[in-house]
């Protein structure tokens, strides 16, 4: 039958007789008996059945499709096993009764047969190579007895070992239900944690030896006996494997915490840090020298220097180092190949006995009781019975001679002032007119402020009015020559006349 028609085509099949519905019977070949229907199986749905048995494939007026049921609850329901290479489903794969997964090559797979477990068929085991195997509730068992599991210990417990024969590696149980067989050498590894949750303890071989609190306190609860001088009790300890030497860290009678070195049997003995040449550091996790400091440092007692120690100034604070006198005496000691000195902090001032030098490594030989190769700087006046200034002509390579003018001269500030720090008066010059002249005169501080060598530029001036004076004296002599003669010439000429 051919139908030829424009827009919707449709063929109206319409039961006459009272029934459910309107079918079509396709027969094979020659076939009288054997055939699908298909049709609408009256208000409720379309369906596909072979022999009008039960439907095997059935659509309702909701859009849903049903295979082995003719009420699917669901786009695709399926009432069977589904046997595919691939399957692809933008929501839910849903299932009724005890049913699950199935791999029928390899004979294992997912099930679920009650309303708490989602179990493995087939005895097979999780892997999840490497990836995470998460929950955010509890990892849990049921008490099967006699299970490789936990050998029989009994709930609230956790064993883990090689095999069920052996001594387990670990075994984890809440406190009052200690496991039966299960005590003793009967465990190498243990963590046992109290019923109220206060207290986690570590145990090997059935020795507890460590325990951690709720409160974050990490203890040793029992260590080697010894004649040491705080308590043997609540300390902690770490010895050499294989020797009677011990680091403890516990607290004395006197209220101190105290790490202590110790052997058995003899009590405290020196404590050695990093004998073999690491460095270490207080206040500080990164020391860059033997001993490093991060803070200040008490002593109580001397403190002696070798022949080879130095004190490096790079490390002090802004290149200074104090001695705080604290009202008393403060006498450094140092003795050597170099001699000795004594520098004493007074006070009412600072003394030094025979020789001290403040200089680099490898400059001259010291030439005085106090030789200092760099400048000195104070804020108040030096007062001494002379002043010597290194001025040997085989110090010096000569380079010009200076001539100031004595107009100049004549023009330098000589005033009172007040210093703008300390509200000091004082008398003196300005630096800034004399670096105008003759800037050798005004070397710069290390603060940025010009200083005025009033010694040298007291020299020069002196110099340059002598010369003036002296050139004056010379042309006065001169005149007064010349003055005389003029003299002579005019009695001579009064005598003839």
């Amino acid at each position: 039958m051919t139908v030829n028609y424009t827009g919707e085509t449709g063929i109206l099949l319409k039961r006459v007789e009272a029934g459910s519905g309107a079918f079509i019977r396709l027969y094979n070949n020659n076939q009288t008996t054997n055939y699908f229907r298909i049709g609408m199986y009256g208000a409720g749905y379309f369906g596909i059945s072979y022999n009008s048995g039960a439907d095997a494939i059935a659509v309702t007026t909701s859009g849903n499709v049903g295979i082995g049921t003719i009420s699917p609850s669901r786009k695709l329901h399926v009432n069977g096993d589904i046997q595919t290479a691939s399957i692809y489903a933008s929501n839910w794969f849903r299932s009724t009764g005890a049913t699950g997964w199935y791999s029928e090559t390899y004979g294992g797979g997912w099930y679920m047969n009650d309303t708490t477990w989602i179990r493995i068929f087939g005895g097979k085991s999780l892997y999840a190579g490497a990836g995470t195997i998460r929950t955010d509730y509890l990892f849990t068992r049921e008490d099967y007895a006699g299970t490789a599991w936990n050998r029989g210990h009994g709930a609230y417990n956790v064993q883990i070992h090689d095999n069920a024969s052996q001594t387990p590696l670990l075994l984890a149980y809440r406190r009052g239900t200690t496991p039966a067989g299960a005590t003793g050498a009967d465990r190498l590894f243990s963590m046992e944690l109290l019923n109220t949750g206060a207290e986690l303890r570590f145990s090997f071989g059935g020795s507890s030896v460590f325990r951690m609190t709720k409160t974050g306190e990490f203890q040793a609860i029992r260590s080697v006996q010894s004649s040491a001088w705080f308590s043997d009790y609540g300390q902690f300890r770490a010895n050499a494997m294989g020797t009677n030497y011990y680091l403890g860290m516990g607290a004395a009678t006197d209220g101190y915490g105290v790490i202590q070195s110790s052997k058995v049997g003899t009590g405290a003995i020196p404590l050695l840090l990093n004998p073999k040449g690491g460095n270490v550091g207080i206040n500080t996790s990164a020391p860059g020298y033997t001993l490093d400091v991060n803070g200040s440092l008490h002593v109580r007692t001397l403190v002696y220097f070798d022949s080879t120690a130095r004190i490096n100034g790079d490390i002090w604070t802004n290149g200074q180092f104090f001695l705080n006198a604290s009202g008393y005496d403060q006498q450094p000691y140092m003795s050597g190949a170099f001699g000795k000195f004594n520098l004493a902090f007074h006070r009412n001032g600072v003394w030094v006995d025979t020789v001290m030098s403040i200089m680099p490594d490898g400059a001259a030989n010291m030439t005085g009781p106090l030789h200092v190769d760099k400048g000195i700087y104070t804020e108040g006046y030096v007062t001494a019975r002379g002043q010597n200034t290194s001025s040997d002509a085989r110090l010096k390579d000569v380079t010009g001679n200076v001539e100031l003018d004595i107009r100049a001269i004549a023009r330098a500030p000589a005033v009172f002032f007040r210093w703008k720090d300390t509200g000091g008066e004082d008398v003196g010059s300005i630096a800034q007119y004399w670096q105008a002249l003759m800037p050798q005169l005004t070397p710069r501080t290390s603060s940025g402020m010009l200083d005025l060598q009033y010694d040298k530029a007291a020299l020069l001036g002196v110099v340059t009015v002598s010369r003036r004076v002296l050139d004056h004296e010379e042309r006065i002599a001169a005149l007064e020559a010349e003055n005389a003669s003029l003299k002579a010439t005019i009695e001579n000429m009064r005598g003839n006349a």
